[in-house]
């Protein structure tokens, strides 16, 4: 089990004044540095690093690392996503709920 904690990403790209849309930035920091509230931007082809609500854009995200489901999910503002899956071919921002250890995937598959 402990292979599923090796497919989380270990950077994030952390939003900056997320409340500020023109005045917002990103900025790269380790996924276990990330809280409950921050919101990080996930890019077509990454794996999403934390649990969390999608807040902003849309897109297909493959679940199957973790599900088993086999066809992609479409995310919109307001869904659920789960770290570890792969997001395919939008740009998201996704506000963090669950962080490092405390996502799905580290409460079933504790390190170590």
């Amino acid at each position: 089990m402990t292979g599923l904690l090796s497919i989380l990403p270990s950077k994030a790209r952390l939003l900056i004044n997320a409340d500020a849309e023109e005045s917002s930035s990103t900025i790269e920091v380790p996924s276990n540095s990330l809280s409950v509230g921050d919101q990080i931007i996930v890019l077509p082809g990454d794996r999403i690093p934390a649990d969390g609500i999608v807040r902003a854009g849309r897109s297909s995200v493959d679940e199957s690392s973790f599900t088993g489901e086999p066809l992609p999910v479409t995310k919109l503002p307001g869904a659920e996503v789960a770290a570890g899956s792969i997001n395919l071919n939008g740009r998201i921002t996704v506000e963090v709920r669950r962080p490092g250890g405390e996502t799905a995937i580290g409460t079933c598959c504790p390190a170590g």
